[in-house]
């Protein structure tokens, strides 16, 4: 079942071919720059993900400061600038979606630079 998130202003419509079975935390310097102590993502493959509305709409930002010295595409809506996806080669063929798009955001099961976690941020998936 397609499952449809959209941006703060409604413009921008992000469809996946369903919900994920889960999402995934990051608590890299980069996403704390976008304004937030954590992201969280929706990681979906390339062939799952679609722009269903506004995509005149999007603006990228090529972030050049990351940890493998790749770029990451970060999309945003140039209207209300909500954090849309963020695209890869190190993705390997996959979309990084913004969860906050979706009105359901499915269980995280991985988080990502966890040493550079916010100190007073508990872990927030569990060890097995």
């Amino acid at each position: 079942m397609p499952y449809t998130g959209e941006c703060n202003c409604g413009k921008v419509k992000i469809t996946l071919k369903e919900m994920p079975a889960n999402s995934i935390i990051c608590h890299c310097e980069n996403c704390k720059h976008c304004g937030f102590p954590f992201n969280i993502f929706l990681r979906v493959p390339e062939s799952d993900f679609s722009v269903t509305e506004g995509s005149e709409l999007l603006k990228d930002y090529a972030d050049t400061k990351t940890k493998s010295g790749k770029p990451l595409y970060r999309t945003f809506c140039s209207e209300c600038g909500s954090n849309l996806f963020a695209r890869s080669e190190v993705l390997d063929g996959h979309v990084a979606c913004c969860a906050s798009l979706y009105e359901k955001i499915p269980p995280a099961t991985v988080e990502y630079f966890k040493a550079e976690r916010i100190e007073w941020v508990d872990p927030l998936v569990k060890e097995a």
